[in-house]
C-alpha cells in the first residue's frame, strides 16, 4: 500500500449518528442529528462503474474517506457529512498494521418523505 501523506487530507468531513426521535403529522418518521467529531481526511471515489454507454465512469455516490486513527468506536450505524452531502457509513477499514489511519466506505444517502435511501 502507498504510504499516505499527511497533506493529502484536505477535506474536512463531519461524523454523526442520526436516531429517530418520533413522528411528523403525516407519519413520517423525523431525525436528529448529533455530531460525534469533525476531522480532517482524504475523500475518494470508490472505484469505477461503467455507465449505459459502456464507458467507465466515477461514481461519485460511494466515497472512501481516509481518516487517522480514533478512540471513538466507528460502525456502520454512523453517517458522513462532506461537501454538503451526506453519506451512510457501509464499512470501515485500518489502512495498515500499525492503525494509524483508518478508510470509511460511504454511500450517499438521501431523505425522501422521511426516509432515508440510498
Amino acid at each position: 500500500m502507498k504510504k499516505i501523506r499527511i497533506k493529502e487530507f484536505s477535506q474536512r468531513i463531519t461524523i454523526f449518528v442520526r436516531t429517530e426521535t418520533g413522528r411528523d403529522s403525516e407519519d413520517y418518521p423525523v431525525y436528529t442529528d448529533n455530531d460525534l467529531f469533525s476531522t480532517w481526511a482524504k475523500a475518494e471515489t470508490d472505484g469505477v462503474e461503467e455507465t449505459e454507454t459502456n464507458k467507465a465512469a466515477f461514481d461519485a455516490s460511494r466515497m472512501v474517506f481516509t481518516i487517522r486513527f480514533r478512540r471513538v468506536a466507528l460502525d456502520n450505524r454512523l453517517f458522513i457529512r462532506h461537501n454538503g452531502l451526506e453519506y451512510a457509513v457501509v464499512g470501515i477499514d485500518p489502512c495498515d498494521f500499525d492503525r494509524a489511519y483508518i478508510k470509511i466506505h460511504a454511500k450517499r444517502v438521501v431523505l425522501q418523505n422521511g426516509f432515508i435511501s440510498f
